[in-house]
């Protein structure tokens, strides 16, 4: 069963006042740097509205988004960092290609030495290879050490500013609570040293996640205050909005969108999940082009997504499910030598 990406239902207010903010950002000749948060409980589309705005300016032509993440195990291309290299697609690129992929891209001159050398500098921070031969010269010549969180930061407000000079930025900070102190000192000086570079910051924030971190919910509350942002707090579902959620999800039957409506309790993402449970379980059965599930199936408990999970999980064969449990232990990026010393023992 192949089921369709997810839709996006509701959030008008929400959607209208971002899209303001868009134009602000673009076209408003006082205002060109903005902070806005998306906070909510767990599930509830924080991501999803996120994404849509990231859609929605793509497709209009508006800004260039891009997406920093912040995982609970920091991970190589979490971060603006992560950001940039995925916007350059230099994932895996050594040094001298990216040197060779901005040279284009910016359009440096031959005759360009500062900006050759900003070229390189930018080039050493995205460069996320660890055998990359650091003694080696790059098509701009130069050598660029960043040893110092100066450099760093000169680095990557120059690739910033850079990026933006075409389209403004718009840069998805996902789950921003979870970022390092380093990182809330960076944005804030977005504010103070990129004046003329239109930049829209739209960060997530799960709130049960702060409830016992003062810190982070300090750090958060402090860079609202310096871009004098927004806060928008993203309330469950009503029931007729999850109801429409799932109807756009696949044709289920009246009985299995009311049982999961109510069971969501509206959590968007948990009513989609159930869905997904039963699909993988193969519990969904069609019938003259609707959807049923069984009826046990439909009174079997799961009273969390993490629940869900584990019956996505259990679903799995016996042989393919340590695989799963192993690639949910190292995450998405893992380093190649990292790889390789596992698979030799």
């Amino acid at each position: 069963l192949g089921l369709r990406p997810s839709p996006f239902v509701g959030r008008d207010e929400e959607t209208q006042q971002l899209l303001e903010i868009v134009d602000e950002v673009c076209y408003s000749e006082d205002v060109n740097r903005r902070f806005v948060l998306l906070s909510g409980t767990a599930g509830v589309g924080k991501s999803r509205l996120a994404e849509w705005l990231c859609q929605e300016v793509h497709e209009r032509g508006l800004m260039l988004p891009l997406r920093a993440r912040y995982r609970k195990i920091a991970a190589p291309l979490d971060g603006v960092v992560g950001a940039m290299v995925q916007h350059y697609r230099v994932e895996k690129a050594r040094r001298p290609t990216i040197e060779k992929v901005l040279l284009n891209c910016w359009q440096v001159e031959e005759d360009d030495d500062e900006g050759k050398t900003m070229v390189a500098g930018v080039a050493a921070w995205l460069c996320r290879r660890k055998d990359d031969d650091n003694d080696a010269l790059g098509p701009t010549g130069k050598r660029f050490v960043i040893d110092r969180p100066e450099h760093r930061w000169l680095v990557i407000r120059h690739a910033i500013k850079k990026t933006a000079e075409r389209r403004p930025l718009l840069i998805w900070l996902d789950d921003l609570h979870r970022a390092s102190a380093q990182t809330f000192k960076r944005l804030a000086r977005l504010e103070r040293d990129l004046q003329d570079s239109p930049v829209l910051l739209l960060a997530t924030m799960r709130n049960e996640d702060v409830t016992n971190d003062p810190t982070a919910r300090a750090r958060i509350e402090l860079l609202l205050e310096d871009f004098g942002g927004v806060r928008m707090e993203l309330e469950p579902f009503t029931l007729n909005e999850t109801q429409d959620l799932l109807r756009e999800t696949l044709p289920l039957s009246t009985e299995v969108v009311t049982a999961t409506a109510k069971r969501a309790k509206g959590n968007p993402l948990f009513a989609l999940q159930l869905i997904h449970s039963w699909a993988l379980r193969g519990e969904l059965s069609l019938n003259d082009g609707v959807y049923n599930v069984a009826p046990q199936a439909l009174e079997r408990e799961a009273n969390t997504t993490a629940d869900l999970w584990e019956d996505r999980l259990n679903a799995l064969s016996a042989e393919l499910r340590p695989a799963a449990l192993a690639a949910a232990a190292l995450g998405g990026d893992i380093r190649r030598e990292v790889l390789s010393s596992l698979l030799s023992k």
